[in-house]
């Protein structure tokens, strides 16, 4: 039996010599964490296969359009950033991310209706470690700066618990679809999130600007 292992080990490495090894996909997973400026951890929020956001604040001032998104765990990356909430004509805390195209989104992932949220609403959030339910506890977005007012955006509020390393996770409603991207928390029962529709149309906006001019 011993011997079969290793003449089989021997046959496995020949042709791995002789066949180019196909390219694995780079598996992506919602709410995984991703590397922040600085070796901080943030978390990433998958809306299709396509495209993801984060919350700006985690850059810490650093990054620019064009920069490369990694995992936290693998180093691997997985997109890259196509725009950012500081060039909005309304900031938000929100930076765009187009996922690699060798990137297989592993989990069933869809957009809800974020502008529909309305106080009482249960949601739920998910990020490395951390997985909550909780309710909308302020559906009317109010402009917050959270970072030394250094990250202005148009927020809501969930009771949802949420905690550091958290940030640009998914807030989800009771359908698992991605509603709003989680900008600060207390810790306890108040985190504040960038509505998602909100989001999509201010980088909707700022895409025809930039095509336009």
């Amino acid at each position: 039996m011993k011997i079969t292992r290793a003449l089989f080990g021997v046959a496995i490495a020949l042709s791995a010599t002789l066949t180019p090894a196909a390219h694995a996909s780079t598996i992506v997973h919602q709410a995984m964490a991703i590397k922040a400026a600085e070796g901080y951890q943030c978390t990433l929020t998958v809306v299709d296969e396509t495209t993801a956001y984060t919350a700006l604040h985690c850059g810490f001032g650093n990054w620019r359009v064009g920069d490369t998104i990694r995992s936290l765990d693998t180093g691997q990356p997985l997109g890259t950033i196509t725009a950012l909430g500081s060039d909005l004509a309304q900031p938000l805390d929100a930076v765009q991310i187009a996922l690699d195209p060798d990137v297989q989104v592993a989990d069933e992932v869809a957009r809800g209706d974020s502008a529909a949220l309305r106080t009482g609403d249960i949601v739920q959030f998910q990020a490395p470690g951390n997985y909550a339910v909780g309710v909308i506890t302020e559906d009317v977005p109010r402009y917050v700066s959270v970072g030394s007012n250094l990250y202005p955006s148009l927020l809501i509020n969930s009771n949802v618990v949420t905690y550091a390393g958290n940030s640009g996770g998914p807030l989800m409603d009771e359908e698992g679809n991605v509603v709003a991207v989680l900008s600060a928390g207390n810790q306890e029962d108040n985190s504040l999130f960038t509505p998602l529709h909100l989001i999509e149309e201010g980088f909707g906006e700022h895409s025809r600007d930039t095509r336009s001019s």
